[in-house]
C-alpha cells in the first residue's frame, strides 16, 4: 500500500492525494482525488477523482513494462461535469536507489483523443519514502510548454 502526495508547479489544480494497493504480484489498483480552489478558472470548487489499475506485463529485477487504465471524473465546475479515459504504457527502469519512468498516455474525452509523453525520475530517500520529479508534454497540441510536477510517496 502506498500513499502519494503530488504537487504541480505551474498549475495547482492538478495537485492530488492518492492511494495505491498492490493486490497481486502483477496488478495494482489506485485512486486519487484532487480539489481545485483556483478562482481564476472556476468560481466554485472543482473535484477531480481518478480510479484505475495497472497490470505489469513484463518484469525483470531492474525493469518493468506496465499497462495502465484509469477512469477520471471532473465534478462541480461552472462548465459542468465530465469524464474521460486514460490509457498508458509505462517503462520503468531502476538502478540502485534511482528510477526512471517513460510514459506514453492516450486520453479519450468524448470523441477526441490527446496523446502525451511523460518522463519521471525517482529517488528512494529512505526505506519507504520516495521522491519523484518529472515533466509532461502534450504531443498533439500547439502549446509547446512542459508541465513539471513533484510527488512524494510513502509505502504503508
Amino acid at each position: 500500500v502506498c500513499l502519494d502526495i503530488g504537487l504541480i508547479s505551474n498549475d495547482n489544480s492538478n495537485s492530488y492525494i492518492g492511494l495505491q494497493w498492490m493486490v497481486s504480484h502483477n496488478m495494482m489498483i489506485s485512486g486519487q482525488t484532487h480539489i481545485n480552489l483556483n478562482s481564476n478558472n472556476y468560481s466554485d470548487i472543482a473535484s477531480h477523482n481518478i480510479i484505475g489499475g495497472k497490470l505489469i506485463l513484463k518484469q525483470t529485477k531492474n525493469s518493468k513494462f506496465i499497462f495502465s487504465i484509469s477512469a477520471n471524473k471532473l465534478r462541480y465546475t461552472d462548465t459542468g461535469n465530465y469524464s474521460w479515459l486514460q490509457n498508458s504504457f509505462i517503462f520503468l527502469k531502476k538502478v540502485k536507489k534511482y528510477s526512471a519512468q517513460f510514459i506514453l498516455d492516450q486520453i479519450q474525452i468524448d470523441n477526441s483523443n490527446s496523446n502525451r509523453i511523460n518522463f519521471v525520475g525517482g529517488y528512494n530517500i529512505l526505506n519507504n519514502i520516495f521522491l519523484y520529479i518529472g515533466t509532461s508534454y502534450i504531443l498533439d497540441s500547439d502549446d509547446e510548454s512542459l508541465s513539471p510536477f513533484f510527488s512524494l510517496g510513502f509505502n504503508l
